[in-house]
């Protein structure tokens, strides 16, 4: 099955400092998903972001909001 530009969309969810600091290999998941994001935004798939409890758990990574503050 091929995947369709117009029927895609990529999701980021919970790339929060609190919840990376628990992750091992956080690094590879911030890079791969910057990579993501910034691939996406060059094939017009939309790309959306979601946090969990941002009072708590912090902001989305810092590389990853710079992605999609690229356009």
């Amino acid at each position: 099955m091929l995947l369709s530009r117009d029927k895609s969309q990529v999701l980021i969810v919970d790339v929060q400092d609190k919840l990376l600091n628990a992750i091992s290999g956080a690094d590879r998941v911030i890079d791969r998903c910057v990579r993501l994001v910034l691939a996406a935004r060059k094939l017009a798939i939309p790309v959306t972001m979601s946090e969990q409890y941002p009072q708590g758990l912090g902001p989305t990574h810092d590389s990853v909001r710079d992605a999609f503050a690229n356009d």
